[in-house]
């Protein structure tokens, strides 16, 4: 008899203060409450993001004046205090003036009305934080610490950053140009696999990635799984989780619970180490304890099964 999968989510749910998201602000109305250099520096991320800004203050320092002078079209100055009318119509708005009772105000205003608001250092009257980011358009890394130490959040990107190529976005480029292709060739379950075993072929090169090569390696992997579509070729991996410390996993560990489809497991691995593995892949318990243990003839034909189905199964194993 097959085992019970736990789905995809339960027993490894943790808590976080914050959901992760990317949200489009695109021509879309912002507005920043403050003058002075913390100010500018949030008004300037979001004309990056493309929003249409509005700055609430009585008076600007030198930068964010540069700033207003700059981006004419898409940032102005309300010269003014703070009015919770000034809010109606934005998306976001952000406070950062020097006066605690100004930002108390705004945040209190834009909780009134439902609108979302970042208040510079007051996790309290913050909805949401703004992450140190790795730009590699269309590539977002977003690095945070749920707003409790920006400053290792800002060590970390700088590690990061030294980590991936400027060619990253190129890459991401080609992906979003051909992806059509990669649908009207394959079956959605052969597709991710398609993309994993691109990138991996690329993988080490990307700093020096021309798109010529790119695009001749694109073509020739997706002749090879127009050619072998008929044939889904499973993969089984037996891993070691260790002493239950995911700090301790191996590289590759890490790498293969990334590709899963399927993770067998037992009640020797944590679930910290349990999370490690792709977000959609289907997890399974198979015992290992009294009252409740697999037999392991089961578990191998249950990794056979998988397996034949085309799927990428691990065989996640705590302990020895």
């Amino acid at each position: 008899m097959r085992p019970a999968s736990t789905g995809a989510f339960q027993g490894i749910i943790h808590c976080v203060d914050y959901l992760l998201i990317f949200l489009r602000v695109q021509d879309r109305r912002a507005l920043v409450v403050g003058g002075g250099a913390v100010a500018a520096r949030k008004a300037e991320l979001l004309l990056q993001s493309g929003a249409v800004v509005t700055l609430v203050a009585p008076e600007l320092v030198a930068v964010t004046r540069e700033l207003l002078t700059a981006h004419p079209q898409q940032l102005t100055h309300l010269r003014a205090t703070f009015e919770p009318g000034q809010i109606e119509g934005a998306t976001l708005v952000l406070a950062a003036t020097d006066s605690p009772e100004t930002n108390a105000a705004v945040s209190a205003a834009a909780r009134a009305r439902g609108i979302p608001v970042n208040v510079a250092d007051n996790i309290p009257l913050s909805d949401f934080i703004l992450p140190a980011i790795v730009d590699r358009s269309p590539v977002i890394v977003a690095i945070g610490s749920q707003g409790t130490s920006p400053v290792l959040s800002r060590r970390l990107r700088e590690r990061i950053e030294a980590l991936l190529p400027e060619s990253l976005g190129k890459l991401a480029r080609l992906a979003v140009r051909r992806r059509a292709e990669v649908q009207a060739a394959l079956p959605p379950e052969r597709r991710r696999l398609f993309w994993e075993k691109f990138f991996d072929r690329l993988d080490g090169g990307l700093a020096a990635v021309a798109s010529e090569a790119a695009d001749a390696a694109f073509e020739q992997l997706l002749t090879d799984f127009r050619d072998n579509l008929g044939k889904p070729t499973g993969e089984v991996w037996l891993i070691g989780a260790g002493p239950g410390d995911p700090d301790l996993l191996t590289l590759r560990a890490l790498q293969l619970l990334q590709q899963a489809d399927v993770v067998l497991y037992d009640r020797l691995v944590p679930e910290r180490v349990l999370a490690r593995a792709r977000r959609e892949a289907e997890r399974v318990f198979v015992g290992k304890q009294r009252g409740e243990a697999v037999p392991q003839e089961h578990i191998n034909a249950l990794l056979v099964e998988y397996a034949r189905k085309g799927l990428k199964v691990a065989r996640l194993k705590g302990g020895d």
